[in-house]
């Protein structure tokens, strides 16, 4: 049963990591649709440390600053691609 579990679960990571490299050849090729939004990068780091079960090791702290400071407008779907593969 173990075995099975990691099993799905390599599976999925596998084809998470496919479609991210799928969506970055779209992006090369000039064919990807990209939908400019304010966008928190903390937010995405943390949601990042979450998904790869870092949370107890590392801790992300966003600047103490104005209200959209740790904004920036960018296409949030390439955003955490980038951010992802690059904590990969």
């Amino acid at each position: 049963r173990e075995s099975a579990q990691l099993a799905v679960a390599e599976t999925r990571r596998l084809m998470e990591l496919v479609e991210d490299i799928m969506e970055i050849a779209r992006l090369d090729a000039g064919t990807a649709d990209l939908r400019w939004e304010q966008t928190d990068l903390w937010e995405m780091l943390d949601a990042c440390v979450r998904t790869r079960g870092w949370s107890d090791d590392v801790t992300i702290a966003a600047p103490a600053q104005s209200p959209g400071a740790r904004t920036v407008v960018a296409d949030r779907a390439t955003a955490a691609v980038l951010i992802s593969e690059t904590a990969a």
